[in-house]
């Protein structure tokens, strides 16, 4: 008889890992879901190649391939400066990976004195378009200029920056 229960124990999931299943199918569905209903427009894949975006609306799709292929950087941040989405011409530029880039703060790319440059830019296209010369600076650390336009992006579920950096290295 103890034998039994000692293998029933083994063939069996620990609760703790019944619940974590629980949870992770839980966290699918809502996933599904959300998609479904309309809610999800695009989806990051991490793979071999980086970080891909894949729009999930056909309407969309146009300007998607417009920003991910023009030749100058396009990002959108939070009120705050952290980084929601980038162009791959924007993690080339900054010389830095696509999941270095998301979620950080885009004043860590501002060349150290002129940060506040890019800071005063940032507030003052929470009241209208900006447009700046500036200096970036690169991951390993070589000055970028660019001419950064900003301006409010507002959209029915949230408040953001959209920002579009043009290289001017050659020019310069």
């Amino acid at each position: 008889m103890d034998t039994d229960r000692k293998e029933s124990r083994k063939k069996s999931p620990l609760p703790a890992q019944i619940e974590e299943l629980q949870r992770r199918l839980q966290e699918a569905e809502q996933t599904i879901e959300a998609i479904r209903q309309g809610e999800v427009d695009a989806i990051v894949v991490s793979g071999r190649l980086g970080d891909q975006v894949y729009s999930l609306t056909g309407a969309e799709h146009a300007y998607r391939v417009i920003v991910e292929t023009m030749n100058e950087a396009a990002l959108t941040t939070d009120l705050d400066g952290t980084i929601l989405f980038c162009n791959q011409r924007f993690c080339d530029l900054m010389r830095t990976p696509m999941h270095e880039v998301l979620g950080r703060n885009v004043t860590t790319f501002a060349a150290s004195p002129p940060q506040r440059t890019l800071q005063a830019a940032m507030a003052e296209a929470k009241a209208g378009p900006v447009r700046r010369h500036l200096t970036l600076r690169a991951g390993e650390g070589t000055a970028v200029p660019v001419l950064l336009s900003a301006s409010l992006l507002q959209t029915p579920d949230s408040v953001s920056l959209c920002l579009v950096a043009s290289d001017l290295t050659e020019l310069e």
